[in-house]
């Protein structure tokens, strides 16, 4: 998926900040590749990745910023 990502959609960088359940904040960069997705299926995504790999359930996840690669 590389190389059409890289010709048709949107390789990069993300970085985010976002408040667990219990009210801890936190922030965080992630690289991705993706077509033609909103910034609220990327924050959902986020959120169940979150918490599967940490098992916290996150509450909100705001995306701040895309540095293209």
């Amino acid at each position: 998926m590389s190389w059409l990502a890289k010709w048709f959609g949107q390789v990069g960088r993300i970085s985010f900040t976002g408040t667990t359940k219990d009210g801890r904040t936190f922030d965080g960069k992630v690289d991705i590749e993706a077509f033609n997705v909103s910034n609220k299926e990327v924050e959902s995504k986020l959120k169940d990745a979150l918490f599967v790999e940490y098992g916290v359930e996150v509450k909100s996840v705001t995306v701040t910023g895309f540095y293209p690669t």
